[in-house]
């Protein structure tokens, strides 16, 4: 039974190293998409006050069409990603619930296996001490022997 709780132990321990690889690889990735909306967003708005300065300084219409047309293709990719971001944080979100599932079930099987080892160290003990009670009561028995066969030669 112990060295089942072991290889389960062993087992759970393997996939618990899985399970933060895998939680770090999906922060990982999280925050990688979101440093490129962010970047997105940024060049949208620089985009648009290129758009402001232009108009200010007399631009023709067809400039400032492909300036907002632009800026606009930016946004959409911008709002797509978003939506990217929010399935990543779900996946980040499983990752971690994973995790901490998995490091629960180890630690559970960690006591368990404790609890088993210290019970089957009394058990041990316990028997050694019968053994070392039943030598001395046997040396005693055959002392009392030897004594009483010296009395009557």
């Amino acid at each position: 039974m112990i060295k089942t709780l072991q290889l389960m132990l062993r087992l759970l321990n393997v996939q618990e190293e899985k399970r933060l690889v895998l939680l770090k690889r999906a922060r990982g990735e999280l925050d990688r998409v979101q440093g490129v909306v962010s970047q997105l967003d940024n060049y949208a708005r620089e985009y648009r006050l290129q758009m402001v300065s232009k108009a200010q300084a007399g631009s023709t219409p067809a400039e400032l069409m492909a300036t907002l047309d632009f800026e606009r293709k930016l946004a959409q990719t911008a709002h797509s990603q978003k939506l990217v971001v929010g399935q990543l944080e779900e996946n980040l979100d499983r990752a971690k619930a994973d995790a901490l599932r998995t490091h629960l079930q180890a630690d559970g099987l960690k006591k368990i296996l404790g609890k088993r080892l210290a019970a089957l160290a009394v058990e041990r003990d316990r028997l050694e001490a019968r053994e070392i009670e039943e030598s001395i009561a046997a040396r005693k028995i055959i002392g009392g022997m030897n004594d009483a066969s010296d009395r009557s030669s």
